[in-house]
């Protein structure tokens, strides 16, 4: 019965030791997908803030293209306009022209 008693108590006691030890196994696993989760994260924030970056730096390009842009409106909406003026210039001109023309040919008559 002794001998019963110590295979019983040894049992119970490997028992013990293996559910101890599978649970000590359990919590190192969970303990390195736990690390393995935050230095995903991290790495996801890292790349997040990446591409922020690149999206403010673009959108910074956008916005001096946009002001060259307006500039470049603004000048051809300057030549235009001289360019009218220009124009408006000639036909003044040439009907100042005629008018010498038809006034000479009516006096050579």
């Amino acid at each position: 019965m002794a001998i019963l008693k110590q295979f019983s108590e040894k049992e119970q006691d490997y028992d013990r030791y293996m559910l101890r030890l599978e649970y000590l196994r359990e919590q190192m696993t969970l303990k390195e997908d736990n690390e393995i989760a935050k230095a995903k994260l991290e790495q996801s924030q890292k790349d997040l803030e990446q591409s922020e970056n690149k999206l403010v730096q673009s959108e910074n390009k956008l916005d001096l293209s946009e002001k060259k842009l307006v500039q470049i409106k603004q000048s051809l909406s300057e030549k235009d306009q001289i360019i009218t003026e220009n124009q408006l210039e000639l036909e003044k001109l040439k009907q100042q022209l005629k008018n010498k023309t038809n006034g000479s040919d009516s006096t050579d008559l």
